[in-house]
């Protein structure tokens, strides 16, 4: 489906608002006491595409402190930085 220019914008809030929602309520949090349904204006490979982003934050978010060092591809120097700015909790 080919979405014309002046609509990507508006396309990208509606993905993106059914996002936080499908990701909240995965992570146990709904802001609705309804499933976070899909827009049908979005192109269903899109709503599989955000499923499976959602999902993949969603893991990552419950599981954080499975992430051992280097699992998250950057250099030993850089993620002892940034562990130090973000202030990660140590095992």
């Amino acid at each position: 489906m080919d979405i014309p220019s002046h609509w990507q914008l508006c396309m990208s809030d509606i993905i993106v608002e059914y996002m936080v929602n499908q990701f909240l309520e995965t992570i146990g949090q709904p802001t609705r006491p309804t499933p976070a349904l899909p827009n049908t204006s979005i192109p269903l490979s899109a709503v599989f595409e955000a499923d499976r982003i959602v999902w993949s934050m969603a893991k990552a978010y419950q599981n954080q402190k499975a992430l051992g060092l280097n699992e998250s591809s950057t250099n030993e120097a850089r993620e002892k930085a940034l562990k130090e700015r973000f202030l990660v909790e140590k095992d």
